[in-house]
């Protein structure tokens, strides 16, 4: 799979359009927190872009990501925001933040996926909440369905303009799926029990 991760976000996986699965979608309501914390671009006294967190519902989990500049770049910062449904008729700008997860089966999704669209059997990964802080942003991706079989998992990521190449992260796909087993019986998952 570590071979292969670059090119998630040059092409596009077989999708499908219309009403989404079950799972398309973050519910309202708190998840069981699972600590993730990993910094994936540092410039120190610039910026720094992190994991903070994971939140896990029986049908997926929540991402949190945090950028943080010390000087507004707007060419950076603002640049981000247009990550969801960006044409792949040729290569997306350096100024995008690029996700994807990379499921260890070979099945993938990236945020430069057309909004609306899905796989049948998954994985999405998707924006599902933002918010602005000072010269930088937290943000929320919803990565579904959630993965009991034992698969592995990567995070992968690309941003261009901050010197970040293609990189991955390790998901905590065994905790996840732990979380999910442990919880199903009561679905204390779906209300935030721990």
């Amino acid at each position: 799979m570590s071979g292969e991760v670059s090119r998630i976000f040059r092409s596009t996986p077989p999708t499908e359009y219309g009403r989404a699965p079950s799972w398309g979608e973050r519910p309202p309501w708190p998840g069981v927190n699972l600590r993730f914390e990993k910094t994936l671009k540092h410039v120190p006294g610039e910026f720094a872009l992190v994991t903070r967190g994971i939140a896990v519902y029986s049908t997926g989990f929540s991402l949190g990501l945090s950028f943080r500049q010390r000087v507004n770049r707007y060419d950076i910062f603002y640049a981000r925001r247009s990550i969801e449904g960006q044409s792949r008729a040729s290569l997306p700008p350096d100024g995008l933040l690029r996700l994807g997860i990379a499921l260890s089966d070979g099945r993938w999704s990236t945020t430069l996926e057309p909004r609306g669209s899905y796989q049948p059997d998954g994985p999405l990964i998707r924006r599902c909440g933002a918010r602005g802080v000072g010269f930088g942003a937290d943000e929320e991706y919803w990565i579904a369905p959630t993965v009991r079989s034992g698969l592995n998992g990567k995070l992968v990521v690309e941003w261009p303009a901050i010197g970040l190449g293609t990189a991955t992260v390790p998901l905590p796909m065994t905790a996840i799926a732990r979380i999910v087993t442990r919880h199903d019986d009561q679905g204390s998952c779906e209300r935030g029990g721990s």
